[in-house]
C-alpha cells in the first residue's frame, strides 16, 4: 500500500493547523482512501510513504544546461543551477532546495529547456521531519502540479474551498496558481491561461475510440468547487481531485529528493523495484503480459498432474503384471505383500528341492568371491549366515577393493570392508 501525504503549505493552506490532507492506494494506480486527519491518526505499516509538496510551495523555473561531462558531482551540478538561477529568484539560492525534472542531464547537450523546481530548504526539511517524528518517514517527494511534456495538452483544475477558490494550470510552459473570486476572475484567469498554456497543434483524426480528441485545455474541478466550476463555465465540468494528481505523479519518475536531501523511508533502488513491481502487478498495460503468465503456470500444473497420473498408472500396472507373475507360477501362494521378495523365496525353495545353490547359498557367494578377488588373495576365518559371508584376508588395495565391489555389484552383492582387514559380503536385496 502507498501512503500520500500532502506538506503543510508554508503559509496558510486549505485544511487546518494539524490536519493533513492524505490519501492511499493499493496498486498504485487507484485510490483506496482519501481525506484530512492529523499524522497520529493515519494508517501505518504502508509498503511506501510519499510526501506531496503543494503547489503552492513549488516554484519552477525553465533553463538550459550547459554541457556538463558525465559523471558531474551533485555539488557541481547545484552550483552551476544556483548560477543559472540567482537572476530568476527573489530569494538567496542557498536557502532554497532545487529539483531537476527527470531526465538525463549530463554527458550530453541540452537542446530543450530543463525545468527546475525550488521551495524554501528548512521549511520542507522541518516537515519532513515531522514525518518521521511521526513514525511515517517519507521513501519519496513528488510535486502536487508539475510541467507537461511537450505536446501535451494544458491541464486546469479548479481546487480550494468555496470561499477561496484557486485555478492550477500546468502545461509544457510551467505552472500557474491564480486565485479566482468571481466568475470574471475565472474568465480572465481562464484567458491568461489560454496565452500563457497553448493547445499544441488540433489533430480532427479519431483516436483508437472513435472519438475526437479535445484541441483545448481541459478543465476539471475537484468537489467541494464544483458548483462554482460549472456555475462560471457555464457547463459540467468533469469531477477530479488532487489526489488524482498524486497518483499521476506517483506513476512518472518524479522524485524532489535531490542533491543533499536525503529522505530516511528507502532507498532508490529498493523504490525502484517497488515501482516496477506495482506496474507488472496492477498497470493495465501489463494485463496482457499477467494473464499470459496465469496460463502458462496453469498449464505446466496441469501438465504435471498428468505426467504424475500417467506415471502412477504405469506403477500400479507394472506392480499388477508382477503379482499375476507371482500368482500364476506359484498358485499355492495366496497373500501378496512383497511380490518380488516372496517370487524369489519360491524360486530359491524350488532350486534347493532339486538340489540346486541360490544366489544366497554360500556356496554361490564363494564363487562370486573368487572371481572378483585377485588371486593372491586368501580367505580365513570364514563365517556364513543368512546370505552374509564374513571373512578375513590381507588388505586390499584402495583400487583392488573398487575393482571388487564393482564385479560383485554384476552379481547382486555388495562387499564392505571393516576393522582388522575383515570384509562382509552380502547379497542386495531385489529392486
Amino acid at each position: 500500500m502507498t501512503l500520500f501525504i500532502a506538506l503543510a503549505p508554508p503559509h496558510t493552506g486549505d485544511v487546518p493547523a494539524g490536519q493533513y490532507r492524505y490519501a492511499t492506494s493499493a496498486d498504485g494506480t487507484t485510490l483506496t482512501a482519501q481525506g484530512t486527519a492529523p499524522l497520529a491518526v493515519l494508517p501505518r505499516g504502508a509498503g511506501e510513504t510519499v510526501a506531496v509538496v503543494p503547489a503552492s510551495a513549488l516554484s519552477w523555473h525553465a533553463v538550459r544546461l550547459p554541457q556538463l561531462p558525465r559523471g558531474t558531482s551533485a555539488a557541481r551540478l547545484r552550483s552551476v543551477l544556483e548560477g543559472l538561477l540567482e537572476e530568476h529568484l527573489l530569494d538567496d539560492p542557498s536557502t532554497l532546495h532545487f529539483a531537476l525534472a527527470p531526465g538525463r542531464h549530463t554527458g550530453q547537450s541540452e537542446v530543450s529547456p530543463v525545468w527546475i523546481a525550488c521551495c524554501n530548504k528548512a521549511w520542507l526539511t522541518s516537515q519532513l521531519q515531522v514525518l518521521e517524528q511521526a513514525g511515517l518517514p517519507a521513501a519519496r517527494l513528488l510535486p502536487a502540479q508539475w510541467p507537461r511534456p511537450a505536446g501535451a495538452l494544458p491541464d486546469l483544475l479548479l481546487a480550494g474551498e468555496p470561499d477561496q477558490p484557486v485555478l492550477l494550470a500546468s502545461s509544457a510552459n510551467g505552472v500557474w496558481q491564480i486565485p479566482v473570486r468571481s466568475q470574471q476572475a475565472f474568465e480572465q484567469a481562464l484567458a491568461q491561461c489560454a496565452v500563457a498554456h497553448p493547445a499544441p497543434a488540433a489533430s480532427d483524426a479519431p483516436d483508437t475510440d472513435g472519438a475526437v480528441e479535445p484541441s483545448g485545455p481541459v478543465l476539471h474541478t475537484e468537489p467541494a468547487v464544483s458548483v462554482l466550476a460549472e456555475k462560471w463555465h457555464g457547463a459540467p465540468v468533469p469531477l477530479r481531485t488532487l489526489e488524482q494528481n498524486w497518483l499521476a505523479a506517483h506513476a512518472t519518475d518524479f522524485d524532489l529528493a535531490q542533491f543533499d536531501l536525503r529522505l530516511s523511508g528507502g532507498g532508490h533502488v529498493l523504490r525502484r523495484w517497488r515501482k516496477v513491481g506495482t506496474r507488472l502487478l496492477h498497470a493495465p498495460e501489463w494485463r496482457a503480459a499477467r494473464v499470459g503468465l496465469v496460463v502458462l503456470v496453469a498449464a505446466q500444473l496441469i501438465g504435471l498432474n498428468a505426467w504424475a497420473w500417467i506415471q502412477q498408472r504405469q506403477l500400479q500396472a507394472t506392480r499388477a503384471d508382477i503379482q499375476t507373475l507371482l500368482t500364476q507360477t506359484y498358485p499355492h501362494v495366496r497373500a501378496i505383500v512383497d511380490a518380488p521378495l516372496q517370487m524369489e523365496q519360491e524360486t530359491d525353495r524350488l532350486r534347493h528341492a532339486n538340489g540346486q545353490a541360490t544366489r544366497r547359498d554360500a556356496e554361490t557367494l564363494l564363487q562370486a568371491l573368487a572371481s572378483a578377488l585377485p588371486t593372491t588373495q586368501r580367505l580365513e576365518r570364514l563365517a556364513f549366515s543368512a546370505g552374509e559371508l564374513q571373512f578375513n584376508t590381507r588388505a586390499l588395495s584402495a583400487e583392488a577393493l573398487e575393482d571388487a565391489q564393482a564385479r560383485l555389484q554384476s552379481f547382486g552383492l555388495l562387499l564392505r570392508p571393516a576393522a582388522n582387514n575383515q570384509y562382509t559380503l552380502t547379497v542386495q536385496a531385489a529392486p
